[in-house]
């Protein structure tokens, strides 16, 4: 069996949001700290449905940041995961 999270994002009207990428971390304080990025375990950027997937993960506990930039609008969710050995963490969450 797999495990691993799969995430769907979607705009404060329910539409899919395309093209947002995620950013994961399994430290809360950096999750918390890198306000650019540039400190993320890994990186998944949705499909045209809203949806990113990442399996066969170490079971843990992941925080994420997504961010979608619309012209001069910029849409942000935050939330987390706990990664099982077996099996997969679903999230949908709305960006605001």
């Amino acid at each position: 069996d797999r495990n691993g999270l799969e995430l769907t994002l979607m705009d404060p009207w329910n539409t899919p949001v395309g093209a947002a990428t995620a950013y994961f971390y399994r430290s809360r304080s950096v999750y918390l700290l890198d306000t650019l990025y540039n400190n993320s375990q890994f990186k998944l950027v949705t499909d045209d449905g809203g949806f990113a997937s990442a399996y066969i993960l170490p079971a843990a506990k992941y925080y994420f940041k997504a961010i979608k930039i619309i012209g001069k609008d910029t849409l942000t969710a935050t939330d987390s995961f706990n990664v099982p050995a077996q099996g997969i963490d679903r999230k949908t969450k709305q960006m605001q």
